[in-house]
């Protein structure tokens, strides 16, 4: 499953283990996990821990210039059936395990593999047909960005039923997949240029404080990585900024105002005119002509499944 590791994921697993003990207490297990446990982590790469002890709850921190994701759970949530399909347990690096948990832990992906994997791919083609019966109603730019959602996750299930990893970023759809794939995802997420995103991206946090203005505000805050992510890989914090747009802040301003469909956005210019600003540089225009060409590219993605 392994490929070559790379002088980053390097890097950071000695960083990982040189870090345990600020990161962990007394009697934790831990182990690496993501991109650095599968060996291809980058020079913008977070590093992902798991922690197995008597905590729960997910923290990001940025520690000596390293952003680092902290998952705890009690061994018993992390022996859940559902838990198991979200996480790579397979790929796991473990830096510490005196009390034997992720060792029981592997013990039991590997007696629940096929189940775990017959699992992972039924929801993400329920997923896909979801989004794809959204796409048949609404403005064409709804029935787009639900097109567009569907085109990435065919793509993430393709990388998962080749190569068995969950959440791959855009540059590793782009390595997995053939070259004739890569052009059709491109042109599905129809991603703005470096300089359009970066831009976009700066205008975000703005656009939250619009948005709490209006809607209040209910814990809800930007992902740190969109603002580091905007400044080594534009084009991943386009795809993080766009979700946060589509399914969180534009959402809540339109349930605010009433609104019902996506191209409410039009409305927005007099009260929160840096969110339509940041919608409307990072969401490709849509008609009749580009939504036919979308859904023959989200056509061709489908057919590389087939057998």
């Amino acid at each position: 499953m392994r490929g070559p590791v790379t002088k980053h994921t390097i890097r950071l697993r000695e960083f990982a283990a040189s870090k345990l003990k600020r990161l962990a207490q007394p009697g934790d297990a831990v182990a690496i996990t993501g991109s650095v446990a599968r060996g291809n982590a980058r020079a913008d790469s977070d590093l992902d821990l798991w922690i197995l002890g008597t905590r729960s709850g997910r923290s990001v921190r940025r520690l000596e210039g390293v952003n680092v994701t902290l998952l705890c759970q009690t061994p018993a949530e992390a022996e859940h059936f559902d838990n198991l399909c979200l996480y790579e347990v397979d790929d796991l690096v473990v830096l510490e395990d005196g009390s034997g948990a992720f060792a029981h832990l592997q013990e039991n992906w590997r007696k629940h593999r096929r189940r775990i994997r017959a699992e992972i791919i039924r929801s993400t083609e329920a997923q896909v047909r979801w989004e794809l019966s959204r796409a048949e109603q609404g403005s064409a730019l709804h029935r787009s960005s639900f097109l567009r959602f569907a085109g990435w996750r065919l793509m993430c299930l393709r990388v998962y039923i080749d190569r068995g990893w969950r959440v791959p970023r855009l540059h590793t759809l782009r390595e997995q997949v053939p070259a004739a794939l890569r052009k059709h995802l491109d042109a599905t997420l129809g991603l703005p240029s470096a300089p359009v995103c970066r831009r976009a991206v700066k205008w975000m946090p703005a656009a939250l404080k619009e948005v709490q203005a209006i809607a209040g505000r209910d814990g809800y805050a930007l992902p740190e990585s969109i603002a580091e992510k905007a400044k080594l890989a534009p084009e991943e914090a386009a795809l993080v900024a766009r979700k946060e747009l589509l399914l969180e802040l534009l959402p809540r301003v339109f349930r605010e105002y009433g609104i019902t469909d996506v191209r409410g956005v039009e409305l927005l210019g007099g009260v929160a005119p840096k969110l339509r600003a940041a919608f409307r540089a990072l969401e490709p225009r849509a008609d009749a002509a580009s939504l036919k060409r979308l859904r023959g590219h989200v056509l061709a993605l489908e057919r590389s499944l087939r057998p």
